[in-house]
């Protein structure tokens, strides 16, 4: 622990945090779940289930491969996409069967 930052690890259950100014990491090796938050940004990883979120300012991402069903949704728009190809970070490799603009 340092002026600003502060560091704990948990060999055992291998969760690990990693906290500095505005910035917030955790780290789950047993679980496959990693969390990254930053100011206005939180990152959640989880390759168990394989299930990722990717939340911003008025943006939020979740996408799941094992069923292959991804979701976009921004403040006033909402994007299910439903593929039978994976997820490359943002784009499917696949066509989309749904598409709302609803919301």
């Amino acid at each position: 622990s340092t002026t600003g930052h502060v560091y704990k690890y948990l060999t055992t259950s291998h969760v690990y945090m990693y906290s500095t100014t505005g910035h917030i990491y955790m780290y789950s090796t047993t679980g496959h779940v990693y969390m990254y938050s930053t100011t206005g940004h939180v990152y959640m990883y989880s390759t168990t289930s394989h299930v990722y979120m990717y939340s911003t300012t008025g943006h939020v991402y979740m996408y799941s491969t094992i069923g292959h069903v991804y979701k976009y949704s921004t403040t006033s728009h909402v994007y299910m996409y439903s593929t039978t190809c994976h997820v490359y970070m943002y784009s499917a490799t696949c066509h989309v069967y749904m598409y709302s603009t609803t919301g």
